[in-house]
């Protein structure tokens, strides 16, 4: 393979390389304003090549409709370098992906099933949004520099409801679905959720749901896919319940597999509650209580309005108050007092629900964009509700219910109260789900890292403690055994057997509740 020189980008300083996939190269560069690392994908074909800039454009495209989901790689800038490469420039995650962090050391089992839970989150987000990724695998999960994963190369993305004849034929063959390799479909819903569940499979086994541990050739290996039985993840900690997720995940047959991404987090979500570990959120965006939007109304207009400046003689008379068309220059008795209270029968909109491994993708032929990923119409979140009412019934209204409180206040007090055993209608049953994020502990402090001979000791403050509380530490860099791991502790301290430089951030685990993060600290 032919390295190409990284592109000279104005406004950007060039720092080094960062990887090289099968038709771009990945560089860091520093922006200059605003002042940051970013990673830039450069293709190394020219424009002259109009398939590859397609397939280009189709990426950042796709990927630009999507970075803003927390498990997805943001997306700040596309164009073309004065040698006439398209380029991406994105947001740039300082650590391996996690193809090369699992072949090192394979995950624990809760780290897994929360980076396998966060990435199925991130995939449904893209179905949602009738986008495939097509190549879900270890090495597409990159770290971010808070630790958190983050899915990555939609390069052979494409539309849920395209033209499968149009759409990329790219392959990684140890991820790939028995379908795609067969070449039944290209790829849909189910062959992302295979491809999940054998990512899962192999941040724990560190190595693909099929390979043997020794070389295989292509052939070979997808004959394993296509007819060998799965073989356990071989870990004596990974629990039972673990392993039949990860088969439903991976069956062969596509009818027998998790109906969706969600559905495989909320699997992976149980076998959380199962092991006791803190609830990993499935981050997928809700519109379904989202309003549309409401026609403009002229009382609304919030637009700030300047007047003259006025000069004020102390001595003079009291100067008489400025007035706006349309509005009193002072209330009268009786007057209402308008509210700017959302319009009646709207909500707000509901929060989010809270490499041995086959790195290689492998291009069975050029891609196009098949222009069918365009994003669900989504309505305008800042819309209000209806339009306002004649101010006359409105006022009509607000006196009728006024006769209505009294009377029904006049009954209430004769009849001494509440009925025996009615509920108050201000009560609400608080919801104490795994997923609620209200009343997390608070997040742990002061932590510091000292060394010492046997390696090194992590200690942290928590804050309000109580009795039954765990702490999370996680290490966002360190050595390879370490770096993308976490360990859950009782106690407010760690040791670790290592005097390697390690940074770490702390949580507090109680009762399914995490707090968040400690400042990232590190080794002095």
């Amino acid at each position: 393979m032919v390295q190409a020189a990284p592109p000279d980008l104005p406004g950007y300083d060039y720092l080094r390389e960062l990887g090289h996939g099968g038709f771009a190269d990945v560089y860091l560069f520093r922006q200059h304003l605003p002042s940051r690392e970013v990673a830039v994908k450069v293709l190394r074909q020219t424009t002259s090549s109009t398939e590859d800039r397609d397939q280009f454009e189709n990426e950042a495209n796709r990927m630009a409709m999507l970075s803003s989901h927390p498990g997805i790689v943001t997306i700040y800038e596309v164009g073309v370098a004065p040698d006439d490469r398209p380029y991406i420039t994105m947001e740039y995650c300082p650590h391996d992906h996690f193809g090369r962090i699992a072949r090192a050391h394979p995950l624990t089992v809760a780290r897994a099933l929360e980076v396998g839970i966060k990435v199925a989150a991130a995939v449904e987000t893209a179905h949602h949004a009738a986008i495939l990724h097509r190549d879900v695998k270890p090495a597409n999960i990159l770290l971010t520099t808070y630790g958190e994963p983050a899915l990555a190369d939609f390069g052979i993305a494409g539309g849920i409801d395209g033209d499968v004849s149009a759409a990329s034929q790219g392959v990684s063959i140890p991820f790939a679905a028995p379908e795609v390799l067969t070449g039944a479909t290209v790829g849909d819903e189910l062959s992302d959720v295979y491809s999940l569940g054998a990512t899962v499979y192999a941040l724990l086994a560190g190595r693909s749901p099929f390979s043997t541990g020794e070389p295989l050739s292509e052939v070979d290996l997808i004959q394993r896919i296509l007819h060998a039985p799965l073989p356990p993840t071989g870990r004596a900690d990974v629990p039972p319940s673990l392993e039949r997720v990860l088969a439903n995940a991976i069956a062969r047959d596509p009818a027998t597999r998790y109906e969706s991404a969600a559905a495989l987090g909320r699997a992976l979500q149980g076998v959380e509650a199962e092991l006791g570990l803190a609830q990993t959120p499935l981050r997928i965006a809700d519109t379904s209580s989202v309003p549309p939007p409401r026609t403009p109304d002229p009382d609304d207009d919030d637009s700030t309005r300047f007047r003259p400046v006025q000069r004020v003689d102390p001595d003079g008379p009291a100067a008489r108050p400025a007035r706006i068309s349309g509005v009193p220059s002072s209330p009268t008795a009786g007057t209402p007092v308008r509210r700017d209270a959302p319009a009646e029968g709207w909500s707000a909109p509901a929060p989010p629900v809270d490499s041995g491994l086959g790195d290689r993708t492998v291009q069975r032929g050029r891609a196009s964009d098949d222009g069918s990923g365009a994003q669900d119409p989504r309505p305008d979140p800042s819309g209000g509700g209806r339009g306002r009412p004649d101010r006359r019934k409105a006022l009509l209204s607000i006196a009728g219910a006024v006769v209505v409180i009294a009377a029904v206040a006049f009954v209430l007090s004769k009849a001494g109260g509440q009925a025996d055993g009615g509920a108050d209608p201000t009560t609400t049953t608080p919801d104490t789900s795994p997923l609620v994020t209200a009343g997390a502990p608070a997040r742990p402090e002061r932590v510091r890292i000292e060394t010492d001979g046997a390696g090194q000791r992590i200690t942290w403050s928590a804050p309000s403690s109580q009795e039954g509380d765990a702490y999370q530490v996680f290490f966002t860099d360190g050595p390879s055994e370490l770096a993308g791991e976490a360990t859950v502790v009782r106690d407010t301290e760690l040791r670790i057997d290592t005097d390697r430089r390690v940074c770490v951030l702390v949580e507090t685990v109680r009762d399914g509740r995490v707090s968040d993060a400690s400042a990232e600290v590190c080794t002095p």
